[in-house]
């Protein structure tokens, strides 16, 4: 796993190369680091991939593919 500190976006490549040999139907979490307390991480699921409702291709680079997350909501 790279740096933490390592602002070097990742490729599909990458991606796929850590996903191998994990379940399928593992759900993917990312964590993202709080705008307020950086040293603070807020998890987010992976609910999408690609375009689709909210997401048009002409707010993404074309040389991007989008995931899409959402923060987790608790329980409570």
């Amino acid at each position: 796993m790279p740096s933490p500190e390592s602002l070097e976006p990742w490729t599909v490549g990458q991606l796929r190369a850590e996903l191998v040999g994990l379940d399928d139907s593992m759900p993917v979490a990312v964590y993202v680091e709080d705008r307020a307390d950086p040293a603070v991480l807020v998890r987010q699921s992976l609910v999408g991939a690609g375009y689709g409702p909210g997401l048009d291709p002409s707010d993404v680079p074309a040389d991007e593919f989008p995931l899409v997350a959402r923060q987790s909501r608790s329980a409570d």
